[in-house]
């Protein structure tokens, strides 16, 4: 006993130390516990009888589960007589040891080529009533022969003389043999026993075999008889697929698991306390699960966009999953690095990179490595110009590119590695494959951020067909990057150019090195749809169009703007003001010898040219309908002129008045028109332009006006006009009745139009009862009286001219069309003093936009 104790704890001791060998009594020397199941099939291990006494005590004596497993394993290893025997003694022994019988079970489960003396001392178990051991059973059949198995299971489903449990077990291993069609065929026999609970047990046996849901014996019965013949090639076939299937769902359930994990933990760490957020966040870090990881690092990256500190525990997590197993969290991991340029993360990430498999993940740390801080970096991005990945290559020239144009360069590396980069450039370059597209943008691209004049003819060659577009495009960037007149030049020549994409490239790059009218000329016939078919490329020739005009001279910007003075062309007219704007608001100070500045470009013009400027925007902004800008431009303009009564300044008021009137701002415009007649009290000829100017506006609103609304936006004007003129320098009374007259004539012909459509058009009744009430009776009362006899006029017409009166005259009740010519006398009668009644407080139905009460005054005003 004492031996087999020293047995255990040596192997025990074992179990938990890898490398450790077992004791000489439990091994073979030379034989290493770490051995594969292969290698100890090719060379089993020879066993003397003192050894196979202390496996068999390992299984039977009170140890561990992994002891007992050890014990059995070695045993069904060596597979002689007497250690067959020993095994077969325990799983038969009954009373049974279950932690023994249990550790066989498991053992042969795990092995590869297991005795089939053993089949009737596991067949013999099945049905035990103790937990787990059934399960066990099952797991340790199916390690042999399924077709020696299947007919001893069989037999044992079948037989009704057999204890029930013992039955229902083989019916669940048969169900676990699925891959052969002889247990298939076994429980297709059983869906008719006359045992209901053999039939159930059978039909989901059937079901496990399969992987087919089948609804009843039926529908089970059915499926054999139409695959029962299959061969077992083809039936394995089948199974595979499905197994496939269920690997697919499996996957798919797996993600979705992971998926409601992930937003639990997220759930849960945002209802976490302040104060315990960090020590949540390193454990989600630490977590066994990729998804969970990936969550800290995003949740991480929260915190930086939330410019909130991160603990340094937390970053001295991170960079230990810059080695983590899986690449999503590699990726994620060093992401988060270069944005943090974490102090002593380029050890870790050197190391990383050097090691690294997934090509992605390498980019990135290449990238986090360009941003770190460290003197070594340089040296390590131009070791990777050499990398067999082309991106990774890519991106350690946009990396070095980018280090060298960093305030602390000097810092980062010594200055001969710095000035060392273009010549490395031009060397990697140049040895850049046809095919690698990509590599050559990305180096163009690093080219051009570092501005080094050798590169000019690398620019200039790969700007030109036959190149692809993209190169085409990045070498178009790059020779702009140098911002001068020979760029400008040189890239004017592609505005046309067949392909769009690169004529687009040449619009934008323009911008950068455009600085003569003579870029501008080259962009105009980019401008215009008739010679520049795509509307991207107008857009972008558009944008640079104004940036190199806004560095013209004040004077050569104004005679840019008048190229585009056509008043009928809207988008001319927008174009000229956008031109002007910048100009007119130019503070930026302009750089002056000496290395003092100058005043903003506006100020540099004297004050009549600063009105000239503010009088062309405020005429391009009227001729786009922006009134009331175009108002406050006038404005600015006549507050620079040096006399404030002169010819010239009576032009911009004039139009400065007609503006806001444009905009409908009748109230301020009017009180402007007060302020400057009172100041040219001794200038007719002003005052009377001025006066002019409003009567203009009014007999464009009377002309225009076909909505009852209009006709009342043309009243209410006459009437403040002449409430505002009423002491005025000039006398305006006859024109305001005449304007009112002229406006309650257009508006009565209006409303007899509509009438006459009553019966024809649809929304007549409508805008009719929009008009002023009295209005629309008085000429409905000419209308219906005019006839002698409502019987002779058309029966539709009248009674929607009765019905139309009834509505603007609730009370009245009108006639019959059988009614005496005295009775119809009467009821117009009525109506009109209905009119009459309703004249002083007209309500909803006059006009919904107006001032009724103004309205009415003047049409009384002229009313006959």
């Amino acid at each position: 006993m004492g031996q087999t104790t020293a047995i255990v704890l040596a192997l025990l001791s074992a179990l938990g130390q890898p490398g450790r060998s077992l004791p000489a009594s439990s091994q073979p020397a030379g034989e290493s516990r770490l051995e594969t199941a292969k290698e100890r099939r090719v060379r089993p291990a020879a066993l003397n009888a003192q050894q196979l006494a202390d496996h068999y005590n390992l299984i039977k004596g009170n140890n561990t589960p992994e002891a007992r497993r050890f014990g059995a394993t070695r045993l069904l290893e060596t597979a002689t007589a007497d250690a067959i025997a020993r095994l077969t003694e325990l799983l038969s022994a009954r009373p049974g040891d279950l932690a023994a019988q249990t550790a066989i079970c498991e053992a042969v489960a795990d092995s590869n080529a297991p005795s089939r003396d053993l089949i009737p001392a596991l067949l013999a178990l099945l049905g035990d009533k103790r937990s787990l051991l059934n399960d066990a059973v099952t797991n340790a059949l199916l390690r042999f022969e399924t077709r020696d198995v299947v007919q001893h299971l069989s037999p044992i489903a079948s037989d009704a003389s057999i204890d029930l449990d013992k039955r229902l077990a083989a019916i669940n291993a048969l169900g676990a043999m699925g891959d052969n069609l002889a247990a298939i065929e076994a429980l297709m026999g059983l869906l008719n026993d006359p045992s209901q609970t053999v039939q159930a047990f059978a039909l989901n046996a059937c079901r496990v075999g399969t992987n087919l849901d089948f609804a009843d014996g039926d529908a089970a019965l059915a499926w054999w008889k139409e695959n029962q013949n299959v061969t077992d090639l083809d039936w394995l076939k089948m199974r595979n697929d499905q197994r496939a299937i269920l690997l697919r769902k499996a996957a798919n359930e797996s993600v979705a698991l992971t998926t409601r994990l992930v937003a639990a933990y997220r759930e849960s760490y945002h209802k976490t306390s302040e104060a315990e957020r960090p020590r949540r966040l390193l454990s989600l870090l630490q977590d066994a699960v990729p998804a969970v990881r990936l969550l800290g690092i995003d949740l991480v990256n929260d915190l930086i966009t939330d410019r909130k500190d991160i603990p340094q525990e937390t970053k001295l997590r991170l960079t230990e999953l810059l080695t983590d197993p899986n690449s999503a969290v590699r990726l994620a991991a060093t992401k988060i690095i270069g944005d943090l340029r974490l102090p002593g993360a380029f050890a870790t990430m050197s190391r990383a990179v050097m090691q690294e498999s997934d090509p992605t993940v390498r980019v990135a740390q290449v990238n986090a490595i360009g941003r770190l801080d460290d003197p070594a970096a340089i040296g390590l991005l131009f070791e990777r110009l050499h990398d067999d990945v082309p991106a990774v290559v890519g991106e350690a020239a946009l990396s070095l590119a980018r280090a060298s144009r960093r305030p602390e360069s000097a810092k980062l590396a010594p200055s001969d590695q710095i000035a060392a980069i273009p010549k490395a450039f031009a060397d990697r370059y140049s040895e850049i494959r046809p095919n690698q597209d990509d590599l050559r943008v990305q180096f163009l691209t690093a080219m051009a951020t570092i501005g080094d004049a050798r590169f000019r003819s690398v620019f200039r060659s790969e700007m030109n067909a036959p190149q692809s577009i993209r190169t085409r495009r990045a070498a178009i960037a790059g020779l702009a990057a140098f911002g001068d007149n020979d760029a400008a030049d040189a890239i004017r020549a592609n505005l046309g150019d067949p392909e769009p994409e690169i004529r687009l490239a040449a619009a934008e790059s323009m911008a950068k090195c455009g600085r003569r009218r003579g870029d501008l000329g080259a962009l105009a016939e980019r401008l215009n749809q008739t010679t520049e078919p795509d509307a991207n490329v107008r857009q972008r020739a558009w944008a640079s169009y104004l940036q190199i005009a806004a560095q013209l001279p004040p004077e050569e910007q104004i005679k840019v703007s008048d190229e585009f003075d056509r008043p009928t062309d809207k988008v001319a007219q927008r174009r000229r003001l956008e031109i002007l704007k910048p100009l007119a608001t130019d503070t930026r100070p302009a750089g002056a010898p000496g290395g003092k500045s100058a005043p903003a470009k506006f100020e540099q013009l004297p004050k009549s040219r600063k009105a000239e400027v503010l009088e062309r925007m405020a005429d391009a902004q009227w001729n786009l309908g922006e009134f009331a800008t175009s108002s406050a431009s006038f404005e600015q303009a006549m507050a620079l002129l040096e006399e404030s009564a002169g010819p010239r300044f009576v032009q911009l008021a004039t139009r400065c008045i007609a503006a806001r009137l444009k905009a409908h701002e009748d109230a301020p415009a009017l009180q402007r028109l007060r302020e400057l007649l009172d100041q040219s009290k001794s200038d007719a000829a002003a005052a009377g332009a001025l006066i002019a100017t409003v009567f203009n506006e009014i007999r464009h609103r009377t002309e225009s006006a076909g909505e009852a609304a209009m006709f009342a936006d043309a009243i209410n004007l006459i009437e403040a006009t002449k409430a505002t003129l009423a002491a005025g320098p000039v006398p305006v009374d006859e024109q305001i009745k005449s304007a009112l007259r002229d406006v309650t004539e257009r508006r009565g012909a209006m409303v007899d139009k509509l009438l006459a459509s009553l019966s024809t058009e649809d929304d007549a009744e409508s805008r009719l009862l929009t008009f002023p009430r009295e209005t629309v009776i008085t000429r409905l009362h000419d209308r219906l009286k005019s006839s002698t006899n409502i019987q002779n006029n058309d029966a539709q017409t009248d009674e929607r001219l009765i019905q139309l009166a009834r509505k603007l005259a609730p009370n009245w009740v009108g006639f019959a069309r059988d009614s005496s010519p005295e009775e119809r006398a009467a009821a117009l009668e009525k109506l009109l003093n209905a009119a009459a009644t309703k004249a002083a407080n007209s309500s909803s139905l006059t006009r919904p936009t107006a001032d009724a009460s103004s309205a009415k005054t003047a049409a009384d005003a002229v009313a006959p």
